[in-house]
């Protein structure tokens, strides 16, 4: 399992800067899933991460004219509650673009490497 996966985002540093995460926040976590989809006008991006243990998500979206400053405002993630839901076929967050572009495949990777990463 590759533990730092960075899609439309070079690395952590990118996606912190993106952000405008605080200080405390710039150090890069032990796992990390991010993906960044900027179609046409709306972009919008999810982060998931591990660090001392604890699971976060956050997400952010912009038009065209703005960009995701200001929208870190990460939460905690109960991993099980996600796996529980994959398991029954309902999912409890979900890695889309703003148009709806990302196909199934793309939640299917997301939730295998997310069980994996619980593992890890």
């Amino acid at each position: 399992m590759k533990q730092q996966n960075y899609f439309g985002f070079t690395n952590w540093a990118y996606v912190c800067d993106q952000f405008t995460a605080p200080e405390i926040d710039r150090v890069e976590p032990e796992l990390v899933y991010a993906v960044y989809n900027t179609p046409s006008y709306e972009d919008s991006a999810d982060v998931v991460f591990r660090r001392d243990g604890k699971w976060f998500h956050n997400n952010g979206c912009h038009c065209s004219c703005y960009g995701l400053e200001d929208q870190w405002d990460t939460t905690p993630l109960d991993t099980s509650i996600h796996l529980l839901a994959i398991a029954n076929g309902k999912r409890d967050l979900c890695i889309v673009d703003t148009e709806g572009d990302f196909p199934e495949a793309t939640q299917q990777a997301f939730d295998a490497w997310l069980a994996e990463a619980v593992l890890s």
